[in-house]
Formats: C-alpha cells, structure tokens, sequence
C-alpha cells in the first residue's frame, strides 16, 4: 500500500506563513468587494453632502492625478488619513488649543468616519482571517451595538489625558501661593515639565492609534476596555513596525486609486469630445468650460453622474484606509500574542469545527 502523499501547501501559502507581513498584499483584493465598495461610496457622498450643507461648498468634480501626487504628495498623503486628521484637529478645538468655525464640520465628518470603520472593519476582518464574508445586514447591527462602546473606549485614555495636565496644571499654578508659591512653581517645574511630555506622548499616541481600537471592537467582539488595552499593547510594543507597513499600504492605495482616476479623467476627455460632435460644438467651447454637455437640461443628470462617479473613486480609498488598519491589527495581533490569522468570530459565533 502506498504512503500517503505529503501534504503540499501552494507557494503564496507558504510565503506568507514565512512572512506574515505579506498579508497585506491582500488588501487591494479585499477592498475591492463590492459590500466594502458600497461602503465607502456612501461614506464619500456622505462626506461631500457634509460640506456642502455645513460649508456650502459644492465644488467641481475632481480627481486625483499623477501631476497632484508630485507637487502636491503630502496634501495627498494627509488626505488619505482623513480619520486621523480630523480627529486631530478635532481634539485640538475640544481641548482648547484652537478654534475653528468648522468645528460641527469636523464632528459631523469624524462621526462618518466612526461609522465607516465599523462597518469596514466588521466586513473585511471576516475576508481577512477566514476569507469568507459575513452578512452585511449582520454587520450593520453589530456596528449599532458596538457604537456605545466605542466612546466607551475612548474614556480611558480622555481620563489619563486629564489626569496628566491636571497634574501639570497644578504644578504651575501653585505660583499662585503666597510668598512661598514662586519657589514652589520653580521646583514643581521638572515635574511639570515630565508630565507635559508624557501628555503629549499619549496624546499622539492616541490620534494614531485609535483607529485600532475601531478594528479591536469588531473583531475580537469585545468591550471597549479590552479594545483599548489591545489597542494600547499593540501602538506601545510594536509602534514602528505598524507605521512602516501601514504607510507602505497606504502608499500602495494611494498610487492604485491615481491610475483609476488618470483612467477616468480620460474617459471623461474622450466622452466630452464625443458630446462636442453629437452637439455640434466647437473644442474651443468646449475648452473655456469644464466639460461639454448635451444641452441645458442634460447638464444636471450629467453633473450627478460624475459627482457619484467621483464619490467611487474617493470612495475605494476610505475602504482602503479602513482594510489596511485591520490588515495591520490583525498581523500586530498575531505578533504580539500569537493568535493565529484565521481566527475570528463570524457572525458572533464561533465557527464551528468538524
């Protein structure tokens, strides 16, 4: 009788066990599912209905180009870590060091942003680790219930922050003694100093990793303690590692949405020109406007099209943002506490073993 063949696992398999970091090459293929496109669709005209009725800006339809990415990269950059920005600007009008008449803007946008992830980070955390993809009505109800929890996990830090520029306020303020309190400031001085810096350290540190407490809710199907201690664990042990490949990925989104929109810019020139000679207008004309049209009453319907056409494209990098911190998650999860990538809570069950 034969020996049973050796089991042979394909090659991107064994890459991948050999350097868990490649998973996130998978990232692309993931955001690319159309429950998740459908999510950061709505999540961009979400964004651009915002400006308009808290801004009143309505803007030209617009996409990102290779010409942008050059001169331009870092505006870029920021813009693909929408969530961290706006919460950083956010947190600076919240604690006082700044103010700003967009503040309800800012709110309104972060709340999306909360909102996007939770749904994001619940869909492709099951492609991620099982490859199989949960129900998206289940997703939307989880989202709803893990939405207390949320601010819940922001308490811990918001406390620690207080506690620490209580203390450091305190220090200072003790000028405000009597014939001794001068003398007292100055030495409290070093202390208050430590208890500054340690402020502005956890602050930071917040602001970049919060979006992993977002993807700890949904995968681990926790409360908001257990994601941010997780989270905590994660940014304090393995900081600089996240960052790398999480810009890395970022970086590959960013690219991956320029071709879509360079490809979509084009065939928005080859379709005006098209309606230039259906309409019988000269390229000149059409040349001093920003796009051709059919006639007066066809220019709304083409308008839409385009607005929603634009919302796509800005819509595939607020899914690739959100996959890229679950790939991330996952792998730190891996490195930090050896829990293998493959498990998962689907559909708040267990899966089942057979």
């Amino acid at each position: 009788m034969d020996a049973p063949q050796q089991f042979q696992e394909p090659g991107f398999l064994s890459w991948r066990r050999t350097f868990p970091w490649l998973h996130l090459l998978r990232v692309p293929g993931i955001t690319a599912r159309i429950p998740i496109l459908l999510v950061g669709f709505i999540t961009s005209y979400l964004l651009v209905t915002i400006d308009v009725i808290t801004l009143s800006i309505t803007g030209s339809e617009h996409l990102p180009s290779f010409r942008e990415l050059y001169y331009q990269w870092d505006q870029v950059f920021f813009e693909a870590l929408s969530p961290n920005v706006t919460f950083y600007f956010w947190l600076q009008i919240v604690a006082g060091f700044s103010y700003s008449a967009y503040f309800w803007n800012l709110t309104f946008t972060l709340l999306v942003h909360l909102i996007s992830g939770l749904l994001i980070c619940r869909l492709a955390a099951s492609i991620f680790t099982t490859g199989e993809s949960t129900c998206l009505e289940r997703s939307v109800i989880m989202s709803i219930q893990k939405f207390p929890s949320v601010f819940l996990s922001f308490l811990f830090p918001s406390l620690l922050i207080f506690f620490l520029g209580g203390l450091g306020y305190c220090c200072i303020a003790s000028e405000n003694i009597p014939q001794i309190g001068p003398w007292i400031a100055g030495i409290l001085y070093a202390p208050a100093m430590l208890l500054f810096f340690l402020l502005i350290v956890f602050t930071l540190g917040v602001m970049l990793g919060w979006p992993l407490i977002i993807a700890s809710l949904m995968i681990e199907d926790g409360d908001g303690f257990d994601a941010w201690s997780r989270s905590f664990d994660y940014i304090r042990s393995r900081l600089v590692s996240i960052l790398f490949f999480f810009i890395i990925c970022m970086g590959i989104g960013i690219l991956i949405q320029t071709v879509v929109g360079e490809l979509s810019q084009v065939t928005w020139n080859w379709l005006d020109r098209l309606v230039a000679r259906v309409s019988g207008t000269t390229l000149v004309e059409v040349a001093n406007r920003d796009h051709a049209t059919f006639s007066e009453g066809a220019s709304g319907f083409q308008n839409l099209w385009k607005t929603l056409w634009v919302c796509g494209v800005d819509g595939f990098l607020r899914s690739y943002y959100w996959v890229s911190v679950v790939g991330v998650y996952v792998l730190a999860r891996y490195s930090v506490d050896r829990i293998p990538t493959t498990e998962f809570l689907v559909d708040d069950k267990k899966r089942p073993t057979t």
